[in-house]
């Protein structure tokens, strides 16, 4: 009867048990392992939509409605992606937007900041 080889390991009663070698190299490769995984976790997140966190801020009662809606509906859609609310006060009105506490702001019009880029008009 012949005894199927394996790398790094030797059979014993019809279970395979590694060797020191094999244990060694069970060992060595496990970290690189666990990284190929999550990298392949992270670019299936990717592809699956939007993750993360996503914080939007308003400067107003009426965009506040439109806005909580919006985020529900966005939340829905995409699972992955925690989407936190913050009220700008008028007092700093794009403070926030320009130091990055908040990622997008629905704020009233018209923006006329050189270094903000206003988006499409979402209700009048």
């Amino acid at each position: 009867m012949a005894r199927a080889s394996t790398v790094g390991g030797r059979h014993r009663r019809r279970k395979v048990v590694l060797t020191p070698v094999g244990e060694q190299l069970r060992d060595d490769l496990h970290p690189a392992q666990r990284q190929i995984q999550q990298a392949v976790e992270r670019a299936l997140s990717a592809g699956r939509g939007v993750s993360g966190v996503l914080d939007v801020g308003y400067s107003g009662p009426t965009a506040a409605d439109v806005l909580l809606r919006a985020a529900d509906v966005f939340q829905l859609r995409n699972p992955h992606c925690q989407v936190r609310i913050h009220e700008i006060q008028l007092t700093d009105l794009y403070g926030p937007i320009r130091s990055g506490q908040v990622d997008v702001q629905v704020t009233e019009g018209p923006v006329a900041e050189p270094d903000l880029t206003a988006g499409p008009l979402l209700f009048r």
